[in-house]
Order: C-alpha cells, then sequence, then structure tokens
C-alpha cells in the first residue's frame, strides 16, 4: 500500500476544492472519499464532498451525507455540524439550520468561550478551522435571524 505524505495530501485536498469550484462531482467526491479514506477522523473530506453536492445544487445529499458523518474529535465533529447548518438553509429547512447553528454554537461558546478564542487550558483552544467554522457558524445565524427566515 502506498501512503501519501502531508504534502501530497494537502495538494490532493486542493486539486479536490478545484474540482468543486468547477462543479467537476465525479472528480471531487472521487478525491474526497479517497482523502476519506487516508483521513477518517478529519473533517475536510466530509466538507468537500459535502460542497461539492451543495456546487451542483443537490443540498439533500450533503444534508445526508453530513447528518451521518460521526468524528471521533469533537472539533471536527463541530466543523461539520456547521456545515450541515449551511446545507440545511441552502435547502430552505430555516428552522432545522437554526436549531443545529444554535446547538453547535452553544456547545462551541461552552468549550472554548469563544467569545475570547483563548484558554488557559491547552486542551481547549480552538485551532483556526474551528474558529473560522465558529465566526462562519454566527453568520448564517445572523442571516437568518435577520431575515426572519422559517
Amino acid at each position: 500500500m502506498t501512503f501519501l505524505t502531508s504534502e501530497e495530501i494537502n495538494l490532493l485536498s486542493k486539486v479536490g476544492f478545484i474540482a468543486v469550484a468547477l462543479r467537476d462531482k465525479i472528480r471531487a467526491l472521487a478525491i474526497f472519499s479517497l482523502l476519506k479514506q487516508l483521513r477518517p477522523n478529519n473533517a475536510l473530506p466530509v466538507i468537500g464532498m459535502a460542497l461539492t453536492w451543495i456546487g451542483v445544487k443537490e443540498p439533500i445529499y450533503a444534508i445526508h451525507l453530513l447528518e451521518k458523518t460521526v468524528l471521533q474529535d469533537e472539533n471536527e465533529q463541530f466543523i461539520v455540524s456547521i456545515y450541515l447548518g449551511l446545507a440545511l438553509l441552502l435547502d430552505k429547512k430555516h428552522k432545522e439550520s437554526r436549531r443545529i447553528l444554535n446547538l453547535v454554537l452553544k456547545k462551541m461558546n461552552e468549550k472554548f468561550q469563544m467569545n475570547e478564542y483563548e484558554n488557559k487550558n491547552e486542551n481547549l483552544i480552538a485551532n483556526d478551522s474551528v474558529i473560522e467554522a465558529y465566526e462562519m457558524g454566527k453568520e448564517l445565524l445572523n442571516e437568518i435571524n435577520k431575515h426572519n427566515l422559517v
């Protein structure tokens, strides 16, 4: 079995996101499926597949994928949950999107005290990906509330 270096996996991820941007569903899903096998507890391959479905205007498949994804790392799961909120919003399931986003943002706040972005306990410091997901979740929730989407 051939193993890829971290640099090769990073390059493959970038190629996958290029395929997403080009709406090349077959190649994007193939790349992210491979990455999922290589990094089963990482949110990135799942997010790549979800964005593929969203990009081809089939968010229901992204929803199914994100709902069934359970990652061991709680931080990675937070990221998946934020993207689930996005997919639900794009599928016009505003009430469910609001519920998911409220729940995950509350959990993230409790764990990381996100308003401060840092915590004295090294294990509870949010990494950049988690902070970005948190900010995205807040923005999505603000849009739902601003437009009073139900």
